[in-house]
């Protein structure tokens, strides 16, 4: 016996026919949903926090552009005093020179030094001497007479 599917509806009873249409029109948009509209609003999420983070990188580059006179002219300043520093810094054929100049001023005032080899720049008050024999005293004076 095959399965005929107009007998199948015509023998149901109007509400039938009705729930099963209202059942197949649920499928319907189930499937719609769960096939095409979620995979889109998941996408505009995405989306959104995108357009999230390229907006808040676009107002940090118009306030460096806003300001891109000011820092350009604070560069012009840092490139000056870069030149002056470096007009003032000894050219490599100076420094053993000097290096003998403090090392002979170091002796007059009774300070020996045992070691100079260049180091990291520091804040002290002989940078890339590494060691010394005498007291800290000699250092003082040597450094304080002319």
């Amino acid at each position: 016996m095959a399965l005929d599917f107009k007998s199948l509806v015509g023998s149901m009873t109007p509400r039938q026919r009705n729930l099963l249409l209202g059942a197949i029109g649920v499928g319907i948009i189930a499937l719609y949903a769960t096939q095409l509209v979620l995979p889109l609003w998941e996408n505009r999420g995405t989306l959104e926090t995108d357009l999230q983070k390229l907006q808040a990188d676009l107002d940090q580059k118009r306030m460096i552009a806003a300001n891109r006179s000011k820092l350009e002219e604070e560069i012009k300043g840092l490139e000056k005093q870069l030149e002056a520093a470096v007009v003032k810094l000894p050219e490599e054929k100076e420094i053993p020179n000097l290096l003998t100049q403090v090392n002979e001023r170091g002796q007059q005032s009774g300070l020996e030094f045992l070691l100079f080899r260049p180091a990291a720049p520091v804040k002290s008050p002989m940078p890339g001497v590494s060691r010394t024999r005498n007291h800290v005293s000699s250092l003082i004076s040597m450094w304080t007479t002319k």
